[in-house]
Order: structure tokens, then sequence, then C-alpha cells
């Protein structure tokens, strides 16, 4: 009999592509505890990060525990509230704190004001995910490959949000790399200059099996 006690008492295989036997609701417990239960998919928070400030000199949120060689995959949320002047919300990759500044790429498709437009560049010093707005968004990203040297960091992003004092509506979706392969350990959060946020709320999220 194995240590968890599986049904039968024979070569139990449990992982993304593979699965045998049989695993009674304490085997799964059990495994669950002991972090060897695997779940293809599942979202497990690293970290979240927020701020406020009085005079909007929130700039940006960093997370330097991203956790990498535990996930190829991470999975971010952002909320902010008003800004002090209309921006790109925008992500940076780094190294122990430093972080790149030039030879981001992206593509997005955006509607503002019912109009819809693209944007993209092949070399920016941002990785843009969202519109230019600053009465408040809300944006995801997926984040692959962040740290892995022989390959591009890969991105996808969803983002909706407020445009301005008018209260037009902004939404836009985007693909973007990071055409450097690198291992990076860490993420900033920011806009494309030196606009700053009243509030903002970040969550990092390690994508298991993914």
């Amino acid at each position: 009999m194995s240590e968890f006690g599986y049904i039968p008492e024979s070569l139990e295989v449990q992982s993304q592509s593979s699965n045998a036997g049989i695993f009674t609701p304490k085997d799964i417990y059990n495994l669950d505890i002991a972090k060897k239960w695997s779940s293809a998919g599942e979202l497990e928070l690293i970290e979240t990060n927020s701020a406020t400030s009085s005079d909007a000199s929130v700039v940006a949120l960093d997370f330097e525990n991203i956790r990498g060689s535990e996930f190829d995959t991470h999975f971010i949320t952002i909320q902010s509230g008003r800004s002090n002047g209309y921006q790109y919300l925008s992500l940076r990759f780094g190294v122990d704190g430093s972080y790149t500044t030039s030879g981001y790429r992206y593509a997005r498709q955006q509607i503002l004001h019912s109009t819809y437009s693209e944007d993209k560049s092949t070399s920016s010093s941002h990785l843009r995910i969202g519109s230019y707005v600053y009465k408040g968004e809300n944006a995801y990203a997926t984040i692959q490959n962040l740290h892995k040297d022989d390959r591009y960091v890969q991105v996808t992003s969803q983002m909706a949000g407020v445009e301005g004092n008018n209260s037009d509506s902004a939404s836009s979706i985007g693909i973007g790399n990071l055409p450097t392969a690198t291992s990076y350990n860490c993420i900033k959060v920011c806009r494309t200059s030196g606009v700053g946020w009243y509030e903002i709320k970040a969550s990092l999220y390690g994508v298991r099996n993914a």
C-alpha cells in the first residue's frame, strides 16, 4: 500500500497527460496538502499588490517574487481607479528589479468613443495592455515563458475601462512579446509615462501545469 493508501495496490499515475488507478477523497485531500495533486489550469495566488495616494503619485506596482521555477504561465488581474491624466496601462519585465525599457512588441484592437481602431508597435518602451483612459480600468493578461531563457515572453490581454469625463467606455484586446530569450523574474505594472493613479490593485497568479 502506498503512502496515501491508493486503490488498488498498483502503480497509480496522476499527471496532466496520464491518469491511472483510483483515488479516494482522503487520497486527494492528502495529495493536495502535500502539493502533489495535479490540477491542470488551476490558479495559485502568488501575491496581491495595491497602493493608494491622495495626489495620484502611484506610478507602478512591482512583483518581484514570481516563482518562475514553479510556473511557465502567469496570470495577472488589474483594477485601477482614477488617475491624474490619460495614459496606457502597460507591463514591463525585468531581472532582479532592473526592468527592460525597450524592444517590446504589441498589437491591439480597441474601441474608444464607439470607434474601432488598431494600435501596434515593434519597438516600444512598454508592452501596452490597455487603452488611452484615465477614469479607471479593469484588465487581465496571461504571460508565458517569463522564466525560460530559451524562449520569448508571450502576452495576451483584455481590458475594459472608462475613457474620461464624458464617461465613454473603452475596451481592447491584444497580444505582445518581448523578443529576448532571458530568464525574467519580475513584473512591473505601469503607465506609458509618469502619469499616476489615485488607487490601483493587482493580483499575480501562477497557472499550474499549463
